[in-house]
């Protein structure tokens, strides 16, 4: 049960469950990480 609040704190701390939405293409989630443009 410790293992499982230290990654539940980890993953809302550092905002992981949002690079995994993107990572895996969620919809809502903006661009997935490299496919975004500069100045465009």
């Amino acid at each position: 049960m410790t293992v499982l609040l230290y990654v539940d704190q980890r993953i809302r701390r550092e905002a992981l469950d949002l690079e995994l939405a993107r990572a895996a293409g969620l919809p809502g989630y903006g661009p997935t990480p490299g496919t975004d443009t500069v100045g465009g």
